[in-house]
């Protein structure tokens, strides 16, 4: 980004030192001295440059700063600027005419001097190229040097086949680190038997030049496994850090990782018993879930992150209600449960929302229709049994 710093930490400070700089508009940035979207071609121009920033590698659309020929010369503040009225218009407009719908657009107003500027950032697209739709414009944007450009045919066929190849790229690092579990290949040696093992994938970790520094964790207290019955200790690889529980006789109950590309991993041993206590087992995900998309908001890794749930050597085990009755349900037929993806565009996005997908199949895998854990509207809402 042209102002490297999260969107909720920029001030008059930071604008002030672009102007002093001469920060001149270009991939990343663009400057607009007032919000004018009365014409129809000013909302197009507006829709335009959201989109191309998304199409290139993201940046910000500043208004509130004169610029003359592409150079910032002096901050001005925005005249009848009304933030709730003005941002909801703004995004109303994006949501209407952006295809596929964008998301993980921030709006910033900022105080300055005699009034408020307003700063716009837009994330990078992950999922293939995002066309204008205003008016029937119907094409594509991005940026370089100079600011906003059309995309041509090359381009458009290279967006949708990065994403292809990220999809690719992400679903083998998934069973490659599947296979290193199942086989012990780790720094934390984890007890045998059924595995819960939770992935969450930022699409910005497979960005060749992205690293993190995963130790900052450490400095907090709520980088730990899911489940803590004793205590828990950290520990170290190439790949990133590791926090495990202790235990007696050797093996680790289960452990959470992160990786120095900000890849978060974690695993949650079953113990011997052939059955998965439910509602007990969703809560606990559930509620263990915002903590874990919490390390990636801390290391301030940007979405979209991917959210992968796979459940190892469950052949045989049983649903049972938390007194262990057996549910009305088969035991599950499969050696492994590989779950789909869940694609999430923001970190915001509620635990249960994210993951009842993963509750139903597990119940599919039973022999039951979904959940009985949510109700009819989706809503978390735990079975009582009787």
């Amino acid at each position: 980004m042209a102002i490297p710093k999260q969107i909720s930490e920029i001030t008059e400070q930071d604008l002030v030192a672009l102007v002093a700089a001469s920060v001149r508009e270009g991939k990343t940035i663009e400057y607009k001295e007032r919000i004018a979207l009365e014409t129809d071609d000013q909302k197009r121009k507006f829709v335009a440059s959201i989109a191309s920033f998304a199409n290139a590698s993201g940046g910000d659309l500043i208004w509130g700063v004169k610029a003359e020929n592409g150079v910032p010369k002096e901050i001005v503040a925005l005249k009848d600027f009304d933030p709730d009225r003005d941002i909801r218009t703004l995004r109303d407009i994006i949501r209407a005419h952006i295809d596929p719908p964008l998301f993980g657009v921030e709006p910033k107003e900022i105080s300055v001097r005699g009034g408020m500027v307003l700063v716009i950032r837009v994330p990078r697209a992950w999922d293939g190229a995002h066309m204008v739709t205003y008016n029937d414009d119907n094409r594509f944007y991005t940026r370089d040097a100079n600011g906003r450009v059309l995309m041509n045919v090359p381009e458009i066929r290279s967006s949708f086949s990065a994403m292809d190849s990220l999809t690719a790229r992400m679903h083998r690092q998934r069973f490659e680190r599947l296979s290193a579990i199942r086989s012990n290949e780790l720094p934390v040696t984890v007890q045998d038997g059924a595995k819960l093992v939770l992935h969450l994938f930022p699409l910005l970790s497979f960005d060749p030049g992205f690293r993190c520094d995963p130790t900052v964790l450490l400095q907090g207290k709520d980088f730990g496994p899911m489940r803590v019955m004793r205590g828990w200790a950290p520990t170290y690889d190439v790949d990133g850090v590791y926090v495990f529980e202790t235990s007696d006789d050797g093996g680790s109950p289960g452990y959470s990782a992160i990786s120095r590309t900000g890849c978060v991993e974690v695993v949650q041993c079953f113990g011997r018993e052939r059955w998965i206590a439910n509602p007990d087992f969703e809560s606990q995900l559930i509620t263990f879930f915002p903590t874990a998309s919490g390390w990636l908001r801390t290391l301030k890794i940007d979405p979209p992150v991917v959210a992968m749930l796979s459940l190892l050597d469950v052949k045989d085990h049983r649903l049972v209600s938390g007194m262990l009755r057996p549910l009305y349900s088969r035991p599950i037929r499969q050696r492994d449960l590989i779950m789909h993806d869940v694609f999430m565009q923001t970190l915001e996005v509620p635990a249960a929302e994210v993951l009842r997908p993963f509750c139903d199949s597990l119940w599919q895998a039973c022999g039951l229709q979904r959940s009985l854990n949510f109700d009819s509207s989706g809503k978390w809402n735990p079975h009582r049994w009787d």
